[in-house]
C-alpha cells in the first residue's frame, strides 16, 4: 500500500498489511521510517473509498498519534 499523507502525488510511506476480520495489521517497508521494524493494529471499516481506522495496538507513537484514528481516501 502506498500512502499519500499531504495529498500531494507524493508517496510518503509505503508498507504492507494484512487483514483479519475488520482488523488490519500495518508494516512499513520504507526505508528510514520512524516506526522502524514495528507492526501496528487497526480496527477498520469500509465505506466506498473511504477507510476509517481506529488503533487496537499500535506501538509506534508516529503512526498512533493522538490515538483518535484516521480516515483515508483511495484515489484512483
Amino acid at each position: 500500500m502506498l500512502v499519500d499523507f499531504g495529498n500531494d502525488g507524493k508517496t510518503d510511506v509505503e508498507c504492507v498489511y494484512t487483514v483479519k476480520g475488520n482488523k488490519i495489521s500495518f508494516h512499513a517497508i520504507t526505508p528510514g521510517d520512524p516506526c522502524g521494524d514495528t507492526v501496528g493494529t487497526w480496527e477498520f471499516k469500509v465505506e466506498g473509498d473511504t477507510i476509517h481506522t481506529k488503533p487496537v495496538d499500535e506501538p509506534c507513537e508516529v503512526r498512533r498519534g493522538d490515538g483518535s484514528g484516521m480516515t483515508m481516501t483511495r484515489v484512483k
